[in-house]
């Protein structure tokens, strides 16, 4: 198994979700879906990685769905977990899993969180479509409640 983090040469990056407001939404709860895009790719020694958008912002009951898109080799599933459980803004913090065609969703959020950064990690495991090979990709970006 190879093991990819997203930084300059290797795979580990960090990315943002945030809370732009926190006024009550008169018994509004998931009053949006946030989107983000994952894109992987394997083949060979290669691994291809991209996030859109980087720095999610949310609003207070948003709903956050990551979708994943696969461009070459198999992704089996993808996690999404917060770096610090007890600093999460959603009430459950265990992993969340999806796969492409099944996003991963946070929802749920914790009632008058703070407005600051919470830090989550995505993980998944890319198989080269030829050789079998394994490699493991981890991303640590962020939730902004402003």
């Amino acid at each position: 198994m190879r093991l990819a983090h997203l930084l300059a040469p290797s795979l580990l990056v960090s990315a943002s979700v945030v809370l732009v407001s926190c006024a009550p939404q008169a018994g509004v709860v998931g009053a949006n879906t946030r989107n983000v895009g994952l894109r992987v790719g394997c083949s060979g020694d290669s691994v291809t990685f991209s996030f859109s958008p980087w720095r999610v912002r949310v609003e207070l009951g948003d709903v956050i769905d990551w979708n994943l898109t696969v461009t070459a080799g198999t992704v089996p599933e993808f996690g999404i977990e917060p770096v610090e459980k007890s600093e999460w803004l959603y009430v459950d913090t265990k992993r969340i899993k999806g796969a492409s065609g099944k996003p991963a969703q946070a929802k749920g959020m914790k009632k008058n969180p703070d407005k600051k950064r919470y830090r989550y990690q995505v993980d998944l495991i890319c198989i080269d479509p030829v050789t079998r090979d394994t490699h493991q990709v981890v991303v640590d970006p962020d939730v902004w409640l402003d």
